[in-house]
Parts: C-alpha cells; structure tokens; sequence
C-alpha cells in the first residue's frame, strides 16, 4: 500500500484484529472448559441465523462448504494443539441457513490455553464475498494484506496515532486524499497539528478517561486543517487499541461539511419561519399539530406553542373546512382557499389559507405545512369599499335621472316655443334642437337603467334614438327605419356624440331624402372593423346635391356632423353612388375604468 502510512511489525495483526471488533463485525467466543459457544450477532446475520436460535459448533462447522470443511477443521485443531501459538486465519466458504446463497468469510482466531489444555478461543469473522477479494481458498494474499486493503477504500478517515508521543503511525487514503497531505508529512504530525483549536494540555486531558479505562470510547466534533489551509468540520469517534507491541489511538472521523451546510440551512429555515409574520403551522399526517410559530400561537390567542403541539388540526379552523382541504391537498399536492379560523376563546375570524405537502426522499408524505393569512380587516375595508360604491352609484343614477329630467324640461320649453312660432324657418330650427335635445336625453335615461354606469351599450341607445325619430316623423309614406348594431359598448365621452350623429343623419334623410315620393329605407349601422367602429347612416334617397360639400358646407347640420367627428376622433367618408351614405369610422377609448 503506497498510499498508507503502516504500523510497524508485530502490532499489524493484533490492532487488526481490534479494527474489525471495532467495525462492528461478526466475532465468537467458545468456553472449551464448559464448551459453551456464544456467537455474536453479526455472525448470525452472516451465517443467517436467528437471534435467539440456539447453535453448536458442529451446527456452525456444518454449514461450512463441503469443499473447505477439511481445511477448516485442520486449521482448528492446529489452533487447539498447545504447542503451536493457538492461531489460525482461514478464509472459507458457507451456506447461509436461510437461503443456501454462498458467502466468503475471512476469520481469525486465537485459542487461550491453562495447563497445557485449551480453555477459550475468541475469533472474529469477516464477509467478503460483496468484495470479492478471494478468488479462491488458495489465495496466496496475506489475510492482514487485505483487510488493510479494505480500510483504505472506506469512505471515512481512519487515523492511528501513538498514545505517547501522538504520532500518526497510520492515516488511509480517504484520509490523505481530504487532508491534502502525504502519508510521508503525516508521519511526521500528531493530531495536534491538524486541528487549530487543540492544545497538548487540552488534548491529553480529553483522552484521559480512555487511557485510565473508565470511558470505551469518545465522540465529538472538532474543526481539521487541510494542507491548503482550509478547514472543514469533523465528528470523531476516538478509541485505545491496545497490544503487547503497542497502545495506539484509533480515529475514525467523518468530513461533516455537508451536514453542517444542512443543518445551517435547516436551522436558517426554522428560525425564517419562527419569526414570520404571518401564522404557520406543521401537521403530521395523521392531523396531529407538530409545530407552529409564534405568530399562529399569539393570533389565535394562546400563551405557548406548547398548548397546540400534540393537538389535532381541527383545533385551528373549522373541521368540516380542513377536511375537504386535506382531500384536495392530497388530491392535487396544494390547496389555497379560504377558512374559518377558531381562537382559543372559540370566536373565529377568515384567513386565507395556503397548504402543501412535505415529503421524504422516497415520495412519501411526512407533513403537512400551512400558513395562514388573516384578511379580517380586508374583509371590512371590501364591505365599506362596496357600500360607498353603491353608494355612488345611486348617487350617479339620480344625476343621470335629474339630466334626463332636465333635459325633458327643456324639449317641452322649445315645444311650447314652437307652437308660438309662425316663421317656417325658425319652427323647423326649434325641433330639430328639441330633437337633438331628446338624443341627449335619451342617453342619460339609458345610464340611469344601465348597471354599468361608466361605458353604454350602442345598441339599445341608439334603437331608443330611432324610435323617438319614427314617432316624430310617423305617417304612412316615411321610410324604413333599421339598425344593424354590433354588441358595442362606449364611454359616456362618445356614446353621446354617437347618439347626436345619428339623431341628426336620420333627421336630415327623413327631411330631405324622400321628397317627393313614398317609402325607402333608412339603415342605422355601427360595426367593428379590427379595432375600430364605424357608425353610419345609409338612405337609398335622391343622394345629396352635387354642389353640397359635406366637408366645406356651412350649414348647421354639417357643422354639427363634422364636429362630431372631430370630437369622437374619427374619419368622416361619404357615398353617394346610391343614395346618400355618411360613416364616420374611430377607435373606442379603452382607458375608461371598469
């Protein structure tokens, strides 16, 4: 082993033998005086034995395979002659008692004699067949050879250091490879030199209890220094070995980075949660509360965490709630919604609730998490905001119902006005004004029926309008009158210039349009083109004259279109290849709140 620092010879083979117990390996005890045999548990799991089962040697010699039971036998009677040392290493194979599969195991023994009889044999018992380091029972490896072999390849560090001067006598790979060192430097350290926070006089004064026999074994934590000057946090198992070559020390250390990384995570985790401001709880399966954090306890009223730990969960929110969240949570992984909450003097209050499952590495469920929001004074703050805005809204419907009114005042004053009037001019300028006056009203009456109160449905509007007009002009040869409107809805700031345009484009045909003769049609049309609504009024009439510009001419109505359109921000088009065809095309606000 070039890579491992070794003991000297003859220690090699005893502090093997204490390595193995210590590994926690298969070992056996036979009392040749009362020829009892005790076998420890290990070796009933190698052998595959029950605990309790009762098993004689020959039961034991038994199972050994046919092949190796000679060799096996000729090596414990060598053991048992007491002019040899009363040793043996074999390595043989058996049949395990509970399935026959073959194993290999390593064992090695040491016979005790008094009077020149045998009186006890200790043997320790090693499994390698998972390693497959015996190709045969032949095998011209040293036993010692391999087992150093086996400590090497362990994930853990293994040190060995003299009891009295604390020199490393011996440090594995895994060791080596972490520490940065070569097993040549180490030969020359002690422990001291690989952990900055030890002193000799603190270090003999830890080991004290092992030297004097009172404690078998220490464990601790501690920080080791790499050869790069980083350090990393170790646990260390320290234990005397003692031989008639040697008293040594055996360290067996683990890296713990990972661990503490975890653990700091872990303790970062409980402490965020502890100190949340929002009330959170952690249940185990079964509904049994197993943690809450301070907010929980102080909200729902208790003194301590202690008086719901150990509590079902129906004593935080109302059972019949948590069970169909449960049955949805285990359905789907999450649940949010909303529950009722129970304090400890039984009033209870709304919270919003968000619940996950928390599982182990192989998928199973092990808790149950949730945190809870109370929205008590969100609630309250949502029933003032609704009450003030309906509130608002009956105090907006009377405005749009007291405009209506006014506005209707107004059409009966002009109507009262033209029936005083004689001059022909000044009559037909007084109702078309009441008409004009009308669409206005027409449109506040609409809002004060509307429950939306911030945008008007075209449709609706603008059949009142046309209704209105009908009636105004009702005799047997007026025209057709019909709407093809698309489902629009606009601001109040356009519906209204919508409205006047239309009450003005009918107008203007139903006066004009149709002298003459009787019948024809008017069509009413507001549809949507992309984003944009294109309002238009079509007659299939005597068109308008050749010398009217609809874009120059001064007359009150043409006026009163373009302004109009400039006041919805659209583009005004006429047609006249069949009749007369205004439309006036812009894009609806959008900005206008809900």
């Amino acid at each position: 082993m070039p890579d491992a620092l070794k003991l000297p010879d003859p220690a090699v083979v005893d502090l093997l033998d204490e390595v193995i117990q210590l590994a926690g390996l298969g070992f056996f005890e036979h009392d040749h005086a009362a020829d009892k045999i005790h076998f420890s548990a290990g070796l009933r799991r190698h052998y595959g034995w029950g605990h309790d089962q009762p098993i004689e040697l020959a039961t034991a010699i038994a199972q050994v395979h046919e092949d190796d039971r000679e060799r096996l036998g000729a090596a414990i009677a060598r053991a048992h002659d007491p002019t040899g040392d009363g040793r043996y290493d074999v390595v043989h194979r058996i049949r395990r008692y509970t399935d026959g599969e073959l194993r290999w195991l390593a064992v090695r023994a040491q016979t005790y004699f008094a009077d020149g009889r045998p009186v006890r044999t200790f043997g320790v018992v090693l499994d390698v067949t998972a390693r497959q380091f015996f190709a045969s029972p032949d095998s011209d490896q040293s036993t010692a050879a391999r087992l150093w072999d086996i400590l090497d390849r362990s994930l853990n560090e293994i040190y060995v250091f003299d009891a009295v001067t604390l020199h490393y006598q011996y440090v594995n790979a895994g060791a080596l490879k972490n520490l940065g060192y070569s097993a040549q430097a180490l030969g020359t350290m002690t422990p001291l030199d690989l952990d900055p926070t030890a002193t000799e006089a603190g270090f003999r004064a830890l080991v004290a209890p092992l030297l004097d026999g009172s404690q078998a074994q220490l464990a601790f934590e501690t920080t080791l220094r790499r050869a790069d000057g980083t350090t990393y946090p170790a646990e260390v198992r320290l234990q005397v070995i003692e031989s008639d070559a040697a008293r040594v020390f055996l360290a067996m250390i683990n890296d713990i980075t990972v661990r503490r990384e975890a653990e700091r995570a872990r303790r970062l985790a409980e402490a965020a949660m502890a100190t949340a401001l929002h009330p959170m709880a952690i249940s185990r399966p079964d509904g049994t509360i197993e943690w809450v954090n301070a907010a929980l306890v102080r909200q729902w009223g208790y003194d301590d965490p202690s008086q719901l730990v150990g509590r079902p969960r129906g004593t935080l929110a109302r059972r019949d709630q948590a069970e169909v969240a449960v049955a949805e949570l285990l359905r789907d992984g999450t649940w949010e919604g909303e529950m009722t909450a129970i304090r400890r003097d039984g009033t209870t209050f709304p919270v919003e609730c968000a619940i996950s499952l928390i599982r182990d590495d192989t998928g199973a469920v092990t808790h149950v998490a949730g945190s809870f929001i109370d929205v008590t004074e969100r609630r309250r703050a949502e029933a003032a905001m609704r009450a003030s805005l309906e509130e608002k809204e009956a105090l907006l419907k009377e405005v749009h119902h007291r405009v209506k009114n006014n506005l209707q005042v107004v059409t009966s004053l002009l109507a009262l006005q033209a029936q005083r009037e004689r001059r022909p001019e000044v009559l037909t300028a007084l109702r078309d004004t009441q008409g004009r006056v009308r669409a206005m009203a027409l449109l506040h009456e609409t809002l004060y029926r509307s429950t939306n109160l911030a945008r008007v449905a075209l449709s609706p509007y603008l059949s009142a309008i046309g209704a209105q007009l009908s009636r105004a002009f009702l005799s047997d040869a007026a025209p057709t009158l019909t709407f093809r409107v698309d489902d629009v809805e606009l601001a109040l700031d356009q519906a209204m210039p919508c409205g006047l345009l239309v009450s003005e484009l009918v107008t203007n045909a139903l006066k004009h349009a149709f002298v003459g003769r009787s019948g024809g049609a008017i069509e009413v049309a507001a549809v949507r083109d992309g984003a944009a609504v294109t309002l238009s009024v079509t007659d299939d009439g005597a068109g308008l004259p050749p010398e009217v510009d609809p874009t120059t001419g001064a007359t009150l109505g043409l006026r009163l279109v373009r302004a109009l359109t400039d006041q919805l921000g659209g583009r005004l088009t006429i047609d006249r290849s069949r009749g007369t065809r205004v439309a006036i095309t812009f894009d609806p606000a959008s900005d206008v709140p809900e």
